[in-house]
């Protein structure tokens, strides 16, 4: 995205990009050199306007201080990117679909093949464990897992850390002193719970987060009972 915007600053091209260096200008740590933003030229006949009310312009017409709309014109050209050629190991199934494994070892067999669309890589199935099984929950524990493991990224961040901001931020904003009176530090139990909490509103609304907490028998429409029963 940062690539994107920073080209988009860039003077269009009026020649069609080549494997010739034709734009020195081009930053290298985005794109390769050679390569820009080209103009397309609109074909000459206008778009025929939609039947609508008289005098029923839109807000960017009078935003100009202008009476009509602009001609809207299509664009004819037509061009191809470059295959995608992304490959990435997965495993190897027999016609019931089930896994091969290597007879020596045990493991399943892998082979390098181009994905046509996403997927999770081996490794990563493998170090969290996970199969077409797996509980939803355990798949999104991969992704924010509550402490850092061996096997994960320097990037990856964890509940544990969102724990440790919160109550820093707490105890910078004196929170139990001059405000929240009986304030104790949140654990990494409180954050997972709170964050099954939000998913829970996510997929089941109510006017307020507060009747998630009540009895059923306060209004069935939005009240969770399993929720009130666990407090």
């Amino acid at each position: 995205m940062q690539r994107l915007l920073s080209c988009s600053r860039l003077p269009p091209l009026n020649v069609i990009a080549t494997g010739i260096v034709t734009n020195d200008t081009q930053p290298t740590e985005n794109f390769h050199h050679g390569v820009g933003w080209r103009l397309l030229e609109p074909d000459s006949m206008p778009l025929e306007e939609p039947i609508k009310m008289p005098g029923l312009v839109i807000t960017t017409t009078h935003l100009a201080g202008a009476t009509e709309e602009s001609k809207k014109y299509n664009y004819s050209e037509q061009f191809d990117r470059d295959p995608f050629t992304a490959s990435s190991k997965e495993w190897i199934r027999n016609s019931n679909s089930s896994l091969k494994v290597d007879r020596n070892t045990g493991e399943p067999l892998l082979q390098e093949v181009i994905h046509e669309k996403g997927r999770p890589k081996w490794s990563f199935l493998k170090q969290n464990k996970l199969t077409m099984d797996s509980h939803p929950a355990k798949w999104f524990f991969a992704l924010l897992p509550e402490k850092e493991k061996i096997f994960h990224h320097q990037s990856v961040v964890t509940m544990e850390e969102w724990t440790m901001f919160t109550n820093l931020k707490a105890l910078l904003a004196q929170a139990g002193s001059t405000i929240y009176k009986g304030f104790e530090p949140f654990t990494t139990e409180d954050t997972k719970c709170y964050i099954g909490l939000l998913m829970l509103h996510g997929l089941s609304p109510s006017p307020r987060m507060c009747y998630k907490f009540k009895e059923q028998e306060f209004d069935p429409r939005f009240c969770e009972g399993v929720i009130w029963s666990e407090c």
